[in-house]
């Protein structure tokens, strides 16, 4: 059979809150490209670690330190929210309410520290700081973009499309319009060369026919 393990001792308990105190960002923390399931899962084992040192020859787990943290931060919520129940009742007077009213430990103190007043005060959509909700059901990472900001991405992203093809097709009637006036400037051009081939042609046809009629060197003699 195996053996049960043993209670948590006053000062595993107490080496417990310390480490995780130190490790709480890391611990708690939302999933992020920052921070990974497995940076979790090494402060988890570092807890356990520094716990079993101070035990009394047992060895704990990351499972098991992580459960005794869950159960004393939901043990110490409910307790924190009713000492402040009584409390408000009382208008911030004597709290007479046994067992929840005593002197706060230290220990305790810091526990309730951790955690998020909203979860302890009941506040619709608090966060329980204590206990990791992301290892217990399938989520997505923090990271993920929200329904609502996906939607502003794809719109940001339409709208980049957008400009991308006005610009391109800015460019294009540009070039277009580039291209139109060169082939009207080289058609002028065309049409001044047509121009002076015509002119160079009748100069021609001009010195052929003086040719033909005077010949070209040819001298007249007085007495012919």
């Amino acid at each position: 059979m195996k053996k049960k393990a043993s209670n948590f001792t006053k000062a595993e308990i107490d080496v417990l809150v310390e480490e995780i105190e130190m490790r709480k960002d890391v611990l708690f923390g939302k999933l992020s490209l920052n921070l990974t399931s497995d940076m979790k899962k090494d402060a988890w084992l570092c807890v356990a670690e520094k716990v079993s040192e101070v035990s009394t020859g047992e060895v704990r787990s990351a499972k098991a330190v992580k459960k005794k943290w869950t159960d004393m931060a939901s043990l110490l919520k409910k307790k924190e929210a009713a000492r402040r129940r009584e409390m408000n009742m009382t208008g911030g007077g004597e709290c007479e309410l046994v067992g929840v009213c005593e002197e706060v430990p230290y220990v305790e103190q810091r526990v309730v520290a951790m955690l998020a007043v909203e979860s302890i005060d009941g506040v619709e959509g608090g966060i329980d700081v204590g206990v990791e909700m992301a290892e217990q059901k399938e989520i997505k990472v923090s990271y993920e973009i929200e329904p609502e900001q996906s939607q502003q991405v794809h719109s940001g992203k339409k709208r980049a499309a957008k400009d991308s093809m006005d610009e391109v097709v800015l460019i294009e009637k540009r070039r277009l319009e580039v291209e139109e006036e060169r082939l009207s400037v080289e058609k002028r051009r065309l049409e001044v060369e047509e121009k002076r081939l015509k002119v160079e042609e009748e100069r021609l046809a001009f010195e052929k026919s003086r040719y033909d009629v005077f010949g070209v060197g040819s001298v007249v003699f007085a007495d012919e």
